[in-house]
């Protein structure tokens, strides 16, 4: 039988490493999303800017309220196809239990969680 290397024990550790990660960030963001599903609240949401994302993507950002505190929330936006202006108003979604937790209406429904 092969003796394993050191280096081989040290790539997959890192290989293992990186698949608990990733196990656990998708865990999370589908627990979210179903949380958000579940407890969801609609809302009207004015945007407060444009930016780029990371790897080019374009979001939006925007505010709401739930009462009388105010949340941040961001989306994605197609600025081929969207005809919205900082200051307008768009439909979101929030979690009751908790309004950290919201999204763009139109990211919900496309979703793949």
């Amino acid at each position: 039988m092969k003796k394993i290397s050191t280096q081989d024990k040290v790539y997959i550790a890192l290989a293992v490493l990186i698949v608990l990660f990733t196990f656990f960030v998708l865990r999370n963001s589908y627990i979210e999303r179903q949380s958000l599903r579940n407890n969801k609240e609609y809302a009207y949401a004015v945007i407060t800017d444009f930016r780029r994302g990371t790897r080019g993507s374009h979001r939006l950002e925007y505010k709401f309220f739930v009462g009388e505190r105010r949340y941040n929330g961001s989306g994605v936006h197609h600025p081929e196809i969207d005809m919205v202006s900082v200051g307008d108003t768009i439909v979101i979604v929030f979690d009751r239990k908790n309004p950290e937790n919201n999204a763009t209406l139109r990211d919900l429904e496309n979703s793949i969680f």
